[in-house]
């Protein structure tokens, strides 16, 4: 093997699906991504193309069919390795199929692909052994005939298992039992990675972890990507899940980058003999020079098509926006107006829909393109007649749990206090126009299908009517609001917090 060239290691993730470019927003694109790895194939002696996960859902490409085209498309990029993300399950329920993301996405991306695809996830087991297709063990990307290796491997979200997936993930254990506390979590997978990479870990050697654990946000004890730089032996960690896009750090001899979202960041990594890795985080801006991959654009624009993501719902009107912020309980504007949109639609009373369904805000023009943006993940809207006291309960156990996570909704005004030890305690709870929602009473709620499986809302009798898709129940309920709905959703709030 030569070794006059250095290698090159490229990484993505959370692509989310978003395969198309966006300047406005910093999205280079599946076809500039194309058009530059075609380059640097030639440039360097091997170029060996990883992914840290979440590239599958998430965007209106991959609500078509499953993410089933998005991995073909993707596929024939050249992945070399991978590690899964926790939304790469979330076609699990949707096709019947706890194992899809190994039983069919991965296979699409094989048979598009020049080159071998491995699974990489060191604390993913199935019923405490084995997970069949997901090896635990480093992958030699590359050996030199002096016996330098470029070593990777990855380590999946341990909290990947969550009450919305319940039931579609039979088996999966991802490192950690609900005993245990987030430092024993830690402690337990930074030991599991050490002993994995001990006979890897010299001065030969370039070991680079793909990690889908994410930049730390403050406050939170749970283990990060930051925490697997100071592994020995460990040269580089190529991170995601929290969609920050931070440039390389340099962290307890290693180099740490987080590569963002929707393809806002490439991670780029020079390996050359006797040197240290070279780590750069390319954007946007680094992909003009490299003309678009034409026969990818084609195959992309087909599909975009299919789908009418062109299509105007509605124009919000000048100076007024919904913005997604960091926190949940800042973007509750957004949050009540995709509630109203779903209840417009199922001509429902009230609306609960899950904290974390809502991933980008709205303003100006709204496409369908926008719409899928704003609730990318496959769901199904349901609603059901419920009692007062059974709302009541619901929202007694809301708040119990803290502000912060409240559902988003529509129909409700919810007074309540303090508690005396954690979140809050329900007052009172009227509906939209400030009557008391009584006991007795049946009221049509709507929701979504992963609030009925976060929160257990079980409906009985014939009375559950399922609406359809969630994003066209969102779509076709926006096409009926009004100017005059829309200033009174941005100024009004419906949580009137009392003194204890």
């Amino acid at each position: 093997m030569s070794l006059t060239r250095p290698s090159l290691v490229v990484v993505t993730s959370d692509v989310h699906a978003c395969l198309g470019e966006d300047k406005k927003r910093g999205r280079i694109g599946l076809a500039r991504l194309s058009a530059y790895l075609k380059k640097v194939r030639q440039e360097f002696k091997s170029v060996f193309l990883l992914d840290a996960g979440d590239g599958f859902s998430g965007h209106a490409l991959s609500g078509l069919d499953g993410g089933r085209t998005v991995a073909s498309l993707l596929g024939g990029l050249g992945y070399r390795l991978m590690t899964p993300g926790n939304h790469d399950f979330d076609f699990n329920l949707e096709e019947n199929d706890p194992f899809y993301y190994f039983t069919t996405l991965i296979p699409l991306m094989r048979a598009s692909s020049s080159s071998k695809v491995e699974i990489s996830a060191i604390n993913l087991t199935l019923n405490g052994g084995p997970f069949p297709g997901v090896t635990t063990k480093p992958i030699i990307l590359e050996r030199s005939s002096g016996g330098a290796a470029i070593v990777s491997l990855g380590v999946t979200n341990p909290y990947s298992w969550r009450p919305s997936l319940k039931g579609s993930l039979p088996g999966y254990e991802f490192g950690f039992t609900r005993a245990e506390d987030p430092q024993q979590v830690k402690e337990r997978l930074l030991k599991s990675l050490t002993e994995i990479l001990a006979p890897y870990n010299n001065h030969q050697n370039k070991i680079i972890v793909l990690s889908h654990l994410g930049y730390p946000s403050q406050g939170d004890d749970k283990i990060s990507g930051l925490d697997l730089c100071s592994v020995a032996g460990v040269n580089v960690v190529c991170d995601g899940h929290s969609h920050s896009l931070i440039d390389p750090l340099n962290i307890n001899s290693a180099l740490y980058l987080n590569l963002g979202q929707q393809l806002e960041g490439i991670g780029e990594i020079v390996l050359d003999k006797g040197a240290p890795p070279r780590a750069r985080l390319l954007k946007y801006d680094d992909f003009i020079s490299f003309a678009e991959d034409q026969d990818l654009n084609r195959k992309i624009a087909r599909f975009e098509a299919e789908l009418g993501l062109e299509q105007s719902l509605i124009t919000l009107p000048l100076g007024l926006s919904f913005p997604k912020r960091t926190s949940f309980f800042e973007s509750e504007p957004l949050g009540r107006l995709v509630c109203l949109a779903l209840g417009t639609f199922s001509q429902a009373d009230m609306v609960l829909l899950n904290p974390g369904a809502i991933r980008a805000g709205l303003e100006g023009e709204i496409t369908k393109e926008k719409a899928f943006e704003v609730l990318p993940f496959g769901d199904r809207l349901m609603s059901s007649l419920v009692s007062g006291e059974r709302l009541r309960q619901f929202w007694t156990l809301f708040l119990k749990k803290g502000l912060e996570g409240l559902p988003y909704r529509y129909g409700f005004i919810i007074a309540a206090k303090p508690a005396e030890s954690e979140g809050a305690e329900l007052v009172e709870l009227k509906d939209s126009l400030g009557r008391r929602i009584k006991s007795s009473n049946l009221y049509r709620l709507a929701f979504s299908g992963q609030m009925a499986r976060i929160f257990s809302l079980k409906t009985a009798g014939n009375d559950l009517i399922d609406h359809g898709p969630l994003i066209d129940c969102f779509a076709e309920g926006l096409k009926k609001l009004s100017p005059d709905s829309l200033f009174r959703l941005a100024n009004f709030n419906d949580i009137e917090l009392t003194k204890a």
